[in-house]
């Protein structure tokens, strides 16, 4: 009976499919490791988020906007993201009184 051994085009195949289960679950760990991360920021992007939202929408907020702009910075510098920013941003009337975010043009 043939083994593998016997047809090393087959062999080398299972070689780089090896190689590449490999890469595989490295890749996966690294993608398990951001989504830790993003789980441990998120609750504090949250909250930058609801003001941001609430002075665009007009409404009366617990944060002036240099607040805002302190709190985002900050949380840009501990590496989290401003996609809802942007989002919030471009919704229609999402702009303040200067006009500074207008729709789809936030800064970012």
């Amino acid at each position: 009976m043939k083994s593998i051994s016997d047809y090393p085009e087959y062999q080398s195949a299972v070689e780089k499919l090896g190689e590449l289960q490999k890469q595989l679950s490295a890749e996966i760990g690294r993608i398990n490791d951001l989504s830790a991360k993003i789980g441990r920021n998120h609750g504090s992007m949250d909250s930058v988020t609801a003001q941001a939202e609430a002075l665009l929408d007009g409404e009366d907020a617990p944060a002036s906007i240099s607040t805002l702009q302190r709190e985002l910075d900050e949380a840009m510098e501990r590496g989290e993201g401003t996609r809802s920013l942007c989002q919030a941003a471009a919704e229609p009337g999402g702009a303040d009184q200067d006009g500074k975010f207008r729709r789809g043009e936030c800064g970012h």
